[in-house]
């Protein structure tokens, strides 16, 4: 995945063409969604937090490929989610 380890454990369901769901074993962390923005119009992944009711999730950015939304949102998730025991040391 582009330079990033790979965790067996982060998995990327498609839905759609436009659209997969980033997963941490069973949690749903993000919804990954292809959109066009601007003028002249980008087609990129937009990445919001996996929470099941709308309102409650929260943007976590726009990339140009779903492989860098997946490595991205993951490490956020990671980070935010995991013991710090389990993080590597940069």
């Amino acid at each position: 995945m582009g330079g990033m380890p790979w965790n067996p454990m982060m998995a990327v369901q498609r839905v759609s063409d436009d659209e997969g769901h980033l997963y941490d074993g069973n949690v749903r962390v993000a919804i990954l969604r292809q959109v066009r923005i601007g003028r002249p119009s980008a087609l990129l992944w937009r990445s919001v937090t996996g929470d099941q009711a709308p309102d409650d999730r929260h943007l976590v950015g726009y990339f140009p490929s779903i492989q860098m939304a997946a490595a991205v949102t993951w490490r956020s998730w990671n980070q935010r989610h995991k013991p710090v025991e389990q993080h590597a040391l940069a």
